[in-house]
């Protein structure tokens, strides 16, 4: 075998680091130092500091705005897209409107995976534009995208850091950070997935940092037909009003479908009593059935679960909640 080949064939026999293999970020460094001369294919660079003008192949040249990477790549190939760190820099030369209206960067191709590199919260994306249709707009095409090890800073009026539509199905959204700051503008939404129902929506590892004017930090619409509508698992949830403002709504509220599990989450919502506290920690719409709350710990909501519109769970001691299954 090659050296690709045998990197490869490591990344199968040891355990993941991240979001990719050890032998996959060998390779990496091995191709920005030259030592590997053919590029990937199936791979493409972003860097703020870099060029629409590249080709987009490599370390050394690569496109500045994201939704240059998502015109290039393929479609249902397995294609990565990976932000480099940005060195400072902020991910904000995507233009609204680029592809869909109001959008700041529309991903309508299935498969695509969109890795930031480098480490927590150094790929920032922080667009200088409003854009009411979400910072990433996933299109009923979009089935089984990554996305992962991003930062998304919505300061600038943003409806939604990512926004899922109907059939954005299996998408999976892992290590990453939502600074919903809560600027003038439509009520902000970490992942918003209110468009219509998706299957099987995988949220791991992120941290969302709730400010004023947040509507809620997850919605999600999953599917009624299928045994295991998604799963929310060891994430964070942390109010940062202190003091003033209007606080999150929800850090998740589930609207619709059958089978989701939240599992392992930590919410913080404030000082309860205080009109910048957050509302429900989980808020489960009347209609929604099986879903399953596990080893979550809920503190500072008024509420740490309405379950089904009418029964609520307590917030009189910021109690921890565990192992609660809705009917």
């Amino acid at each position: 075998m090659g050296l690709v080949d045998d990197l490869n064939h490591f990344d199968k026999m040891v355990n993941k680091i991240g979001s990719i293999g050890i032998g996959e970020y060998i390779q990496h460094a091995l191709l920005g130092a030259g030592m590997i001369q053919t590029a990937n294919p199936y791979w493409w660079f972003v860097d703020p500091n870099g060029s629409d003008a590249y080709d987009g192949t490599s370390w050394t040249t690569p496109f500045q705005t994201i939704q240059a990477a998502v015109d290039a790549a393929g479609d249902g190939r397995g294609d990565t897209i990976f932000l480099l760190n940005g060195r400072g820099t902020d991910y904000d030369d995507d233009t609204v409107s680029t592809s869909l209206a109001d959008a700041y960067v529309y991903i309508n191709k299935a498969d695509l995976n969109i890795i930031g590199l480098g480490p927590p919260n150094s790929v920032i994306i922080k667009p200088d534009a409003a854009a009411t249709a979400g910072v990433f707009n996933l299109g009923a095409s979009a089935k089984r995208c990554r996305i992962a090890n991003i930062t998304f800073n919505t300061a600038t009026a943003q409806s939604a850091a990512i926004k899922l539509t109907a059939a954005t199905d299996y998408p999976t959204i892992e290590n990453c950070i939502f600074d919903l700051v809560g600027a003038a503008g439509p009520l902000g939404i970490g992942i918003d997935g209110d468009a219509g129902k998706v299957s099987y929506p995988v949220i791991r590892n992120c941290t969302f940092y709730a400010g004023t004017l947040i509507k809620s930090c997850i919605v999600l619409e999953v599917q009624d037909a299928t045994p295991f509508g998604g799963l929310i698992e060891n994430c964070r949830f942390v109010s940062v009003i202190n003091g003033a403002g209007t606080g999150c709504v929800d850090f998740i509220n589930i609207k619709d479908g059958t089978g989701m599990h939240i599992k392992d989450c930590d919410m913080q919502g404030g000082d309860v009593g205080t009109t910048y506290n957050c509302d429900d920690g989980i808020d489960i719409d009347a209609g929604v059935i099986s879903t399953m709350i596990t080893g979550c710990t809920i503190g500072g909501c008024d509420a740490a679960v309405t379950d089904g519109g009418t029964d609520t769970v307590g917030e009189t001691a910021g109690e921890g909640y565990t192992d609660i299954t809705h009917a």
